[in-house]
């Protein structure tokens, strides 16, 4: 079976809760125990997916939304064995795209021998040209994946689509 992905609260002090992104792991993986998958507490969770190779390794995918004053939307892995144990750290998917567009709905596909593609759309910031629009205008960018090898090794990302709206 396999993985699948929660958000749930856990207790960082007395009477204090935080979100935390957690794998629901399968009956194989200590009993099916949740683990915590990001530390990072300061970020909003949205959009995990997770993906497996026929040996049961499983990359876990999400999207974060930052607790700026302007939030700022990024895209984040993890890679695990079949028994749970983390093979990399937590990596930026989107580390090399504009930085005036927010990474958006990542997507993740994986072959039984264990390379992988995330792919994600973008939205870019405009300032308003009427007033009484508001301050923000939010348009579709472009769409871009990455590929990875089965050691998790990252491929440049690539601009998939030239889309724009407004």
């Amino acid at each position: 079976p396999e993985p699948c992905l929660g958000v749930r609260l856990r207790q960082i002090e007395q009477g204090k809760m935080e979100p935390a992104l957690m794998v629901l792991a399968p009956p194989a993986i200590e009993g099916g125990t949740p683990f915590l998958i990001d530390t990072e507490t300061s970020r909003q969770i949205l959009g995990t997916r997770v993906a497996a190779d026929a040996a049961g390794n499983f990359v876990v995918v999400w999207e974060t939304v930052s607790d700026d004053s302007v939030p700022v939307h990024r895209i984040f892995l993890r890679r695990y064995s079949a028994t749970g144990v983390a093979l990399s750290p937590v990596l930026a998917v989107d580390d090399s795209v504009e930085a005036a567009l927010d990474q958006v709905s990542p997507t993740i596909a994986m072959n039984a021998a264990g390379q992988f593609a995330v792919s994600w759309s973008s939205l870019r910031r405009y300032a308003a040209i009427n007033p009484l629009l508001g301050d923000l205008r939010i348009t579709q960018g472009p769409i871009f994946m990455r590929r990875y090898d089965s050691s998790g090794a990252a491929y440049p990302v690539q601009k998939v689509s030239d889309r724009q709206s407004g």
